[in-house]
């Protein structure tokens, strides 16, 4: 087999490479805006973590990580971030879990229980819109009993309400998009 022939080159140095310098020349003003908008403000709120500040003041003592215990401290903290895991893991759920498991209960259903499943399962994604839920929910909210998905899932008054409702009509939505 005979060897492949040289590269063209211009002014003696390969053409891939003649375009080398001018690539790393365009990705600075990018560099420069991730540095800007990203690694500065994050390196900021880090700052001002670790300090004592008020929102409008002149006053920033460093007090080090005393912030990050008193947080730590408090009850609301560890209930906001077990319903930040709760909105994050139940879609995660319904997704892996119940879209597999209805696909291979429909794969060995037959035919026409697969027809039929195709276009139940089609529903949900035709008719979902996060918008019509947030309306359809205020709407039952501002009503004296409560209506439409307000009745089905419950009023939320309160935090521990939210707690449990919120996660289910997140269940639902991602089930609909699933």
């Amino acid at each position: 087999m005979a060897p492949h022939p040289p590269a063209p080159t211009v002014t003696g140095r390969p053409v891939g490479d003649r375009y080398r310098g001018a690539g790393l020349l365009l990705t600075i003003p990018a560099a420069l805006l991730a540095l800007v908008t990203l690694v500065v403000p994050t390196g900021q709120t880090i700052v001002r973590s670790l300090q004592d500040s008020q929102i409008f003041g002149p006053s920033h003592k460093f007090v080090g990580l005393e912030n990050y215990s008193k947080l730590l401290e408090q009850g609301y903290f560890w209930r906001a971030l077990g319903f930040w895991l709760l909105l994050a893991l139940v879609p995660v759920l319904v997704a892996v879990l119940v879209g597999p498991a209805l696909a291979a209960a429909l794969d060995g259903a037959g035919t026409w229980p697969r027809r039929i499943g195709r276009v139940l399962m089609s529903l949900p994604l035709v008719v979902f819109s996060p918008v019509a839920v947030a309306v359809a929910w205020h709407m039952g909210q501002a009503g004296a009993g409560g209506s439409g998905i307000a009745k089905i899932f419950g009023r939320i008054d309160s935090p521990d309400k939210a707690f449990g409702v919120i996660p289910l009509v997140t269940a639902a939505a991602t089930f609909g998009a699933v």
